[in-house]
């Protein structure tokens, strides 16, 4: 399969479940459908002059999961847009990357109080309000392109975290995200019966590309919450069954800060791959909860990855 879209399809015509989150499921016919409907709707805003960009302004909400799905199915590009930020500082984020639509919730959308709106009316799409539904409904759940996506069709622009400056927005393709699912799918040996948890915000390249690719490209759940709390990630990864997890930064320390239990042993996770966390929590997180870590680096562009491997020495960078 070398798009998104062709794994989209692939799995729905299998009629596997394609999205765990609280108490629902959704099947990747299910996200199909969603995905379809949304790229119906953003077909009747663009303006086939412009990029067909599209800004995400959300958290870990199934929303998110649709928009990338429509974007994927009609050729169209999602922009992650970091709700770290506010103010004209956000908004210049959404400038710079010429966004054409924002969706947001009324929360996030409020971080834009106070400066000059970087979209005209009707082009902001808030998803918690009853005219967001309303022209949701109207759209049609089995919109097709006239052209299906190919493999170098921008798919996303991923804000790096912008230690240089201003973040950069980072292009990745269909085929890239593809790609890089097969490659994650393989090193973690998905298969039917596992299930990824991804708990970091989805403008990250972390949970999009080792934890939903890899999940799509195995045709299995992606699982997560609307954010990240140390205190419930146990309790997530026994309800949804998780058996692989995306982490970055300080996730794991932030983990293993909270009480630990006699039975944390028996979660059903098997392998957690990420990147800087230390050598003492990656051993810790190892031993207290029975799993295996992978702990490596990879630049959001894709152009430097380092790897350890359990040859290397404690605190090696890798290769």
């Amino acid at each position: 399969m070398s798009t998104v879209a062709e794994v989209l399809l692939r799995n729905a015509a299998a009629g596997k479940v394609g999205l765990l989150y609280d108490d629902s499921s959704w099947t990747y016919v299910d996200m199909v459908a969603e995905g379809r409907r949304r790229a119906d709707l953003f077909h009747g805003i663009h303006d086939p002059a412009r990029p067909p960009h599209i800004g995400v302004l959300l958290d870990n909400v199934p929303d998110y999961f649709f928009w990338v799905a429509a974007a994927a199915l009609s050729g169209a590009t999602v922009v992650g847009i970091n709700s770290t930020y506010r103010g004209a500082q956000l908004a210049q984020l959404i400038e710079h990357t010429d966004c054409e639509i924002l969706v947001t919730s009324s929360d996030l959308h409020s971080l834009l109080d106070g400066v000059p709106s970087p979209l005209p009316e009707g082009h902001i799409l808030v998803v918690d309000k009853p005219e967001y539904a309303r022209r949701l409904a109207d759209a049609d759940p089995t919109w097709t392109p006239e052209r299906e996506p190919a493999d170098d069709d921008l798919l996303l622009l991923i804000f790096t975290s912008g230690s240089t400056g201003l973040p950069k927005a980072v292009r990745c393709t269909q085929g890239r995200m593809a790609r890089t699912g097969m490659h994650v799918a393989g090193v973690a040996e998905l298969a039917d019966g596992d299930a990824v948890y991804a708990p970091l915000p989805f403008f990250h390249s972390s949970s999009l590309f080792t934890g939903w690719a890899s999940a799509m490209y195995a045709g299995i759940p992606i699982s997560t919450r609307r954010k990240f709390s140390a205190s419930n990630t146990v309790p997530d990864i026994r309800k949804f069954n998780a058996t692989f997890m995306a982490y970055t930064g300080k996730i794991l320390s932030y983990i293993l800060t909270t009480p630990e239990a006699d039975d944390d042993a028996t979660v059903p996770l098997r392998l957690a791959i990420g990147n800087e966390a230390s050598v003492q929590d990656v051993k810790e997180f190892a031993r207290r909860f029975g799993c295996n870590v992978r702990d490596s680096y990879g630049s959001t562009e894709g152009v430097v990855i380092i790897r350890r491997d359990p040859s290397m020495p404690d605190a090696a960078l890798g290769t």
